[in-house]
């Protein structure tokens, strides 16, 4: 009696294994099919919903093949035997693609919620699928299905092996290989109008305008973007030798016989566009504010440059954007907490956290994965963008999982965050004119 139990127990684990495997199938499946940013993930949505058509089919058999091993009744569908140990030999391949693709994506230890609020690693499951599977081989075996006999089945076979192969050499290339080619290239112009003095020659007017441009060949947002006109006063003193500029000449710097002494002085900074503005290729965001500053800076040079951070509309979606102002923290959405922007490094590297007498604006932007697979196996992650106002004016981003905002964000973190979203930091350079002067 406890030996019949005990397989009917079995035979019903078997079948929730092959149900939920089913459900899997075609719930990310349609959701790809129908809602994946790119080709390659629509395609893979396709491959998935064909998968649960077999699994279908092979759930069928095992029950028919389960039942004639428990009541020993005659097998109703001819090599019903076959599609079930076909569709365990899927599962356990979908389970291996699932944990690769998990480690691949650096989301190793993500969680998901089951029952009574327990959380559990996304590994184990792909895992316990796998074994699970590996049983259900095991017990096919015990009970008369053997590989060898798919060579009197070429037909399963073939479409079996047809089936894991495109799979998997589709997975490979759709969430491998498609992600890391074609680049996107996004460009910002920036020029200064013709100067104005006002009528009692106190304080001067001059346009800036600014251009970005998507010039490469895929639709993109920009997220955020900030502009900053400085002055930097010319006083002058004797230079240092040559001998003693080898270090500024190895980084660029020009060789002079004279040296400026005083620093920058931001005149006006500011947002330019609104987050998430969406360009097509060959569209153009124009934008013309007009500074105003006083007309006794003496003489020097005036420094504009204007930052966009862009990101590639087949790679994600941005899912709402909040604020969080530095001196505003009665207001701060309740989902942020204040976080001072981090410092960046001569290589571009950001790393560290800043001080808490920083003055700041934070825009927190979350983003979906472009194809339901990477939204279940990944951590979501959140563009924060950080407009540092005093004690210097800066722009800086990085894209991480919540509570890490400010982890380490290295060179190699940066490129991959650029080749995984798509997402870069457009820059004009400098654009410099001589400060105006009414004397």
């Amino acid at each position: 009696m406890k030996s019949l139990i005990a397989r009917w127990l079995r035979f019903v684990l078997f079948l929730l294994l092959y149900v939920s495997a089913l459900v899997f199938f075609f719930r990310f499946g349609a959701d790809d099919f129908a809602g994946a940013l790119t080709f390659g993930g629509k395609f893979t949505g396709a491959l998935l919903v064909l998968a649960g058509a077999f699994l279908l089919v092979a759930t069928i058999g095992l029950i028919d093949h389960g039942l004639v091993v428990l009541l020993g009744k005659e097998e109703k569908f001819p090599s019903s035997g076959l599609l079930a140990l076909g569709g365990a030999v899927l599962i356990s391949a979908a389970g291996a693609c699932m944990i690769l693709a998990q480690i691949g994506g650096g989301d190793t230890w993500k969680e998901f919620r089951i029952l009574w609020g327990m959380d559990l690693p996304l590994l184990s499951a792909w895992s316990l699928y796998i074994a699970l599977s590996a049983w259900v081989v095991h017990y096919l075996h015990r009970t008369g299905v053997h590989f060898p006999a798919f060579r009197e089945n070429k037909g399963i076979a073939l479409a079996t092996i047809i089936t894991i192969l495109v799979t998997v050499a589709n997975f490979g290339y759709s969430q491998i290989y498609q992600p890391y080619s074609h680049p996107q290239t996004v460009q910002i112009i920036a020029w200064f109008g013709e100067p104005v003095l006002s009528p009692d020659k106190a304080s001067y007017e001059i346009p800036i305008n600014l251009d970005t441009g998507n010039i490469g060949d895929s639709s993109v947002y920009v997220l955020d973007g900030y502009y900053f006109l400085s002055s930097q006063r010319a006083d002058f003193t004797p230079g240092k030798e040559i001998g003693k500029q080898e270090e500024e000449l190895a980084n660029g710097a020009p060789f002079t016989r004279y040296s400026l002494q005083s620093g920058l002085t931001n005149i006006i900074s500011g947002r330019y566009l609104v987050p998430g503005t969406f360009l097509n290729p060959g569209e153009h965001a124009k934008n013309t504010f007009v500074a105003q500053f006083p007309s006794n800076l003496g003489t020097g040079k005036m420094i504009l440059e204007a930052y966009a951070i862009v990101g590639r509309k087949d790679r994600f979606t941005p899912r709402g954007s909040s604020l969080e102002y530095s001196w505003k923290e009665s207001e701060r959405d309740d989902s942020m907490t204040a976080i001072p922007p981090p410092h960046v490094t001569e290589d571009g590297s950001v790393s560290g956290q800043g001080s808490q007498n920083e003055t700041y604006v934070r825009t927190r932007t979350g983003l979906r994965e472009n194809n339901a697979i990477w939204e279940l196996i990944r951590k979501p992650r959140f563009l924060n963008v950080w407009w540092q106002i005093e004690p210097t004016v800066e722009f800086v981003f990085t894209v991480q999982p919540e509570a890490k905002e400010t982890y380490l964000n290295s060179r190699k973190t940066l490129l991959d965050t650029i080749n995984r979203y798509g997402i870069f930091m457009a820059h004009t350079g400098n654009v410099e004119i001589p400060i105006p002067n009414s004397r």
